[in-house]
């Protein structure tokens, strides 16, 4: 099973925990040896919320709260919902926020709000539809530009990602799991509003049999 797979990479001997990007610990490149990424553990956070939401089983809420605690101890998720790339968990030394990978992607947050909003609606416990606030409000500030969710690393280098990126479809994912348990109001229209204007965007390389074509980035 693949959540059982992914816990294997569990590791708390350096950086105190967190997944590995890749399950190849002998990878000639370093990065897939050591890279404990945000996304991969955003992902199980995600996928552990899904299957308590469907079985109950405590497990997989103990392990959700604890990798999703463990992004937020280890600076990866900031007080107001920055998420970062990740460790290249390699020595210890890596594991200060001041070795973090700085960039900042859209589907990490996709995954977190998509995991919050599970979890709330199988416990109702406050904390969590709290932080899917806060989350969203990232999303508005950071993620959202002309009114249409979109990846500022992408955006800010002509070409540096297809359009629309990739990225953002697991945030945009998201914003329906979060409308579809928030007790607020204000959340619920703003959600709305953002999924109608990035849908107007993004169909606009559909033809009138709905295939579509994504813009591509040079040799893409």
């Amino acid at each position: 099973m693949t959540w059982d797979e992914m816990m294997e990479d569990w590791d708390t001997t350096i950086c105190k925990g967190g997944l590995y990007w890749s399950r190849d610990r002998n990878s000639a490149k370093i990065n897939q040896r050591y890279y404990k990424s945000t996304i991969a553990n955003a992902q199980h956070v995600h996928m552990s919320a899904r299957l308590y939401a469907m079985t109950g089983e405590a497990k997989y809420l103990q392990t959700a709260d604890m990798v999703y605690s463990w992004l937020k101890s280890s600076g990866l998720i900031t007080a107001d919902f920055s998420m970062y790339d990740g460790y290249l968990a390699d020595d210890p030394s890596n594991c200060g926020v001041e070795k973090r990978d700085s960039n900042e992607w859209s589907y990490q947050l996709g995954e977190i709000i998509s995991a919050l909003s599970f979890l709330y609606k199988k416990t109702q416990d406050p904390k969590y539809i709290t932080d899917a606030h806060v989350a969203f409000a990232k999303v508005q500030s950071h993620f959202v530009q002309n009114g249409v969710i979109a990846d500022p690393v992408c955006t800010a280098s002509a070409g540096a990602c297809k359009s629309p990126a990739a990225y953002s479809w697991a945030l945009i994912q998201s914003l329906p799991d979060l409308h579809a348990v928030t007790p607020d109001a204000e959340v619920k229209t703003s959600i709305e509003t953002i999924l109608r204007t990035s849908a107007a965007a993004n169909f606009q390389g559909c033809n009138q049999d709905w295939n579509c074509i994504r813009t591509l980035s040079p040799g893409g």
